[in-house]
């Protein structure tokens, strides 16, 4: 058998292959389309493109499969995804798959009627951040906030170093304006380091959790013994270190915290 024809579960060799190169080529277009930003420099095109009264924050507020619809509503495609997924749940997901992989580049004139290119870059940006959040933390944006809620400031301190808009989300707002009324000048100290610290994601190790979710997802993480996990990620993947002294021992406890700290994206 070819390794690309390779099955992990219900996802192939080369499927696993196409998503490490998703996933590079996403940081890599975020990465110019930051850069293009910096770019505009005159106000009346940023207030079309981000008119003032626009907040993606809110969209935290969601579960990720909620974000996820929302994005494809303003896209005008959540119907015919909806469509192909109640065909027939065995081919659904390698069939919305390949549709989201035919379509173009958006432009605003394929877009519905009330929507525009605005609109979509509102969904699509926190996505992107959402998913930064989880290669780091294992958790999405979504859940950093609900635990915000739930009275915790080290998630606070962790949705900030990912999103630093995201101190105008409704929960973490409050929150600091509880800590304003209080005088908590211990929060602020720390808000402070976390709004100017960076996300710190160790060598390539961001794209390894990004295939670990594609893998537990597909039901073919569990079935992999060490040395496959090894040949996988270390020999043929390439996204971590490749130390034959320790490196299987390090990705097997890499792995398995990941496991116990990853949620699933859709609960």
């Amino acid at each position: 058998m070819e390794l690309g024809d390779k099955k992990y579960g219900e996802i192939s060799h080369s499927e696993l292959k196409k998503f490490q190169y998703k996933f590079i080529s996403l940081k890599t277009e975020y990465s110019g389309l930051q850069k293009d930003f910096c770019n505009i420099k005159d106000p009346e095109k940023w207030n079309k493109i981000f008119p003032p009264s626009s907040n993606w924050t809110n969209i935290y507020l969601l579960s990720y499969p909620e974000h996820v619809c929302t994005l494809f509503h303003v896209m005008g495609v959540l119907e015919p995804i909806l469509a192909i997924s109640r065909k027939d749940q065995t081919k659904s997901k390698k069939d919305v798959v390949e549709f989201l992989e035919s379509m173009k580049d958006i432009e605003e004139k394929d877009l519905p009627d009330d929507q525009s290119l605005a609109s979509v870059i509102l969904v699509l940006i926190p996505l992107v951040k959402t998913l930064r959040s989880w290669m780091s933390y294992g958790k999405t944006l979504s859940t950093l906030v609900q635990e915000v809620q739930l009275g915790s400031d080290s998630s606070l301190f962790k949705a900030v170093r990912v999103d630093r808009a995201i101190i105008s989300c409704p929960p973490i707002a409050h929150r600091i304006a509880i800590a304003e009324l209080k005088g908590e000048t211990r929060f602020f100290t720390k808000l402070q380091k976390s709004l100017s610290g960076k996300l710190r994601v160790k060598q390539n190790f961001d794209t390894l959790r990004f295939l670990l979710i594609a893998l537990n997802d597909a039901g073919g993480l569990q079935g992999l013994s060490g040395d496959e996990k090894f040949n996988l990620f270390c020999k043929e993947l390439k996204v971590y270190p490749d130390r034959e002294s320790d490196s299987a021992d390090a990705l097997r406890v890499f792995i398995s915290r990941w496991i116990r700290d990853a949620e699933s994206f859709v609960t």
